[in-house]
């Protein structure tokens, strides 16, 4: 039970609201905090005890109106990071919903004497002293609040300078924003200084080049030339492969082509990619039009097929699926490197050439195909022969998924 001391009481005066007087039957709104460290079951007895013991404490004082206790039950005290009902309490506060909190002790607050005493000066400065000064004496706050009288003069007399800096940068903050976009970016600092001292605002070019920082500001002038080159290199289609058909380890180049074979007067597109160090086809997919949507749907599966890497290069034509900008942002999104063909060079893309080749020389022109279904289940069947069954001779006559089986024997040994 919180002992009985000695205590300055302050009648409350005025309203922690709205700031206009109160009468002399307006009741004191008053709220309490109890707290408990553990869930043992004394410790629970005596959270109960503690939050009856507030409740009946505020109701028996006539001139007091019960707000509320905030609690928090099983929480340790060596700080408020956890603590739900603590923080409450210190918004409540911030907010005037209520006059008076009451509890067992300090240490019920923080025992982490940082947090205590932050929590304190927060509750007395922004709560209390603004709203008693003027009402009664300085030494008697400053007794009741067990405050010094340089903690008071500084937060009710400073405070107001310290809110005219903010309001006038606030202002300045918005008018070099305004003059800056009036430009369209083009203005630095000493420019915008020049055209707020024209129109009557004094400021000096260090101020506004210190705001211009916090609000992220910055002329275009200073990286125009490098953002224009940058651009220029993005829609250039360089050729990064060079037809080095040979890596040192998976998921390093991937090529990828589209063809087209007509079954029953249908069309039909076939994308693959597949990875140069293996000659494995990491991911395939079949579609009745030939879209970019074909292009970055059988992407998005080998990306996650191989679980995101890392430092890829992407190889292919020049078709206009690959070069559209709903793919090259895809590729630019995953910090994947694009490598196109040259024009009119169908051997820089080889690989992928020599796939659809033995695809259709081993497989679909010895088919007659009768129904969509068969021609899909037909290319499925051959992906997975060519990945697991077809020796490879540049693989030295082993199979694309033999010889990444045989690499990661070597990288991991057991």
């Amino acid at each position: 039970m919180p002992s009985k001391n000695n205590v300055t009481i302050i009648p409350a005066s005025i309203s922690m609201i709205a700031g206009a007087p109160l009468s002399q039957s307006t009741k004191r709104r008053v709220a309490a905090y109890a707290r408990v460290s553990t869930d043992s079951s004394e410790q629970e007895n005596s959270f109960e005890a503690q939050c009856e013991y507030y409740t009946k404490y505020i109701n028996k004082h006539p001139d007091w109106e019960f707000v509320t206790v905030y609690s928090d039950e099983g929480i340790t005290g060596c700080n408020t990071k956890k603590r739900e009902g603590f923080k409450s309490m210190v918004a409540d506060a911030l907010l005037g919903m209520f006059d008076l909190i009451i509890t067992k002790s300090v240490s019920r607050f923080a025992r982490n004497t940082v947090d205590s005493l932050q929590t304190i000066r927060t509750l007395k400065e922004h709560v209390a002293l603004e709203k008693l000064h003027g009402q009664h004496s300085v030494r008697a706050l400053c007794e009741a609040l067990d405050v010094s009288r340089g903690t008071f003069y500084n937060h009710i007399f400073r405070r107001k300078d310290v809110a005219y800096r903010d309001k006038r940068r606030e202002e300045m903050r918005a008018h070099i924003k305004a003059v800056f976009e009036d430009s369209r970016q083009r203005y630095g600092a000493n420019k915008v200084c020049a055209v707020l001292t024209d129109r009557g605002i004094r400021v000096t070019p260090k101020y506004v080049a210190e705001l211009m920082r916090e609000m992220d500001l910055n002329s275009v002038n200073k990286d125009s030339k490098r953002e224009h080159k940058k651009k220029l290199s993005l829609n250039k289609k360089q050729n990064v492969l060079q037809r080095k058909f040979n890596t040192i380890a998976p998921n390093i180049v991937w090529v990828s082509d589209v063809t087209c074979f007509k079954v029953k007067e249908q069309y039909f597109y076939i994308c693959v990619i597949m990875d140069l160090f293996s000659r494995r086809v990491v991911s395939h997919a079949i579609s009745k039009n030939n879209s970019t949507y074909l292009i970055t749907s059988t992407f998005r599966k080998a990306f996650k097929n191989r679980e995101c890497p890392q430092n890829l290069t992407f190889h292919s034509d020049r078709g206009v699926q690959y070069t559209s900008n709903a793919f090259r942002k895809l590729l630019c999104m995953n910090k994947v490197v694009q490598s196109f063909s040259n024009s009119g060079k169908p051997h820089d893309n080889a690989v992928a050439e020599a796939f659809f080749a033995s695809l259709k020389k081993e497989e679909l022109y010895r088919t007659n195909y009768k129904s969509e279904s068969q021609f899909r289940e037909s290319v499925e069947d051959y992906v997975l022969f060519y990945n697991t069954e077809r020796p490879h001779r540049t693989l030295a006559y082993r199979t694309p998924d033999r010889f990444e089986q045989e690499y990661d024997r070597k990288k991991n040994p057991a």
